[in-house]
């Protein structure tokens, strides 16, 4: 089973929480947002943090799913690949693609972004 941490919990980040529930292959392990309340609603298995950094550089989750405001993609989605996970970033996944590109391949975990997802059952609904 895939270990997922969640960084963003708003608007699409509970579509990306629902997605994660309903599957059979994967479990939400982590959450880092800024609003405490939404990380207060979490089932208690889930690890909650207090800054994306943390999530990252823990044990807690395999894989992680950025859902954040625009300008957070592309920082989070290298930071995240540095510390060994891998990668689903909503679009854009980056605003300076040269950096992204130059640092992603020395990098060995995968990046996708959200259209992998698309068929998923969660999103037949």
């Amino acid at each position: 089973m895939m270990r997922f941490g969640l960084i963003g919990l708003g608007g699409i980040g509970l579509v990306r929480k629902s997605a994660l529930e309903q599957s059979e292959a994967c479990e939400l392990t982590a959450a880092f947002d800024l609003n405490q309340t939404l990380l207060d609603d979490l089932p208690p298995h889930v690890a909650r943090f207090n800054d994306a950094d943390s999530l990252l550089k823990s044990d807690s989750c395999d894989a992680v799913i950025i859902s954040t405001p625009t300008h957070f993609h592309e920082d989070l989605a290298i930071a995240a690949l540095e510390n060994g996970k891998h990668v689903i970033v909503e679009k854009p996944m980056a605003s300076s693609l040269p950096r992204f590109l130059l640092t992603c391949p020395t990098i060995a975990p995968t990046i996708a972004t959200p259209p992998l997802t698309v068929h998923h059952p969660a999103h037949l609904l």
